[in-house]
C-alpha cells in the first residue's frame, strides 16, 4: 500500500511541475526545520500567492505557505508534494510531527514540498470556525 501512495504522489508532483511562463513565482528563503523529535534540517520556506477564485484572476488573492526540504540523492528526481488529510489539517506542520522519518526517506528521491492548502496552517488568510480544534 505505501508503495501506491509513493507512486501516487510522484505522478501528482510530476504532473504539477509542469508550469507555463504565466506561473506564478515561489521567493524562498533559509530557514532550519525542526521536527518534533528535535532533528534540525536546513530547509527553505515560501509563499506561492494565487486568486482566491480562478475564475476572477484579477480579484482578491491568497497566500499558499510551503516548506521545501531539499533531496539527499546525487540526481533527485521530480519534487514530491506533500498535502495534508483534513479538514483542516496543516501540511508543513504534520511534516514536524511523527511523520518526519517518512519525509527524511523520501528526499532520498526527490525534493519533498509540505503545502499547507487554502486556510490552513501557516496560508493566509486562515480559516478559523469558532468552536472546533
Amino acid at each position: 500500500m505505501s508503495r501506491i501512495i509513493l507512486a501516487f504522489i510522484v505522478v501528482c508532483s510530476a504532473a504539477m511541475t509542469a508550469r507555463s511562463q504565466t506561473s506564478p513565482r515561489i521567493a524562498w528563503k533559509k530557514f532550519t526545520f525542526t521536527a518534533a523529535s528535535g532533528t534540525r534540517v536546513e530547509a527553505e520556506k515560501g509563499w506561492l500567492e494565487v486568486p482566491e477564485r480562478h475564475a476572477r484572476p484579477d480579484g482578491p488573492r491568497i497566500r499558499l505557505a510551503l516548506v521545501r526540504l531539499a533531496s539527499t540523492a546525487g540526481k533527485p528526481g521530480v519534487p514530491i508534494l506533500w498535502l495534508a488529510g483534513g479538514p483542516g489539517l496543516s501540511g508543513t506542520r504534520t511534516a514536524t510531527r511523527g511523520l518526519y522519518p517518512m519525509f527524511e526517506a523520501l528526499r532520498a528521491h526527490g525534493d519533498v514540498i509540505a503545502f499547507d492548502q487554502r486556510g490552513t496552517g501557516s496560508s493566509e488568510p486562515s480559516l478559523s470556525v469558532p468552536g472546533r480544534f
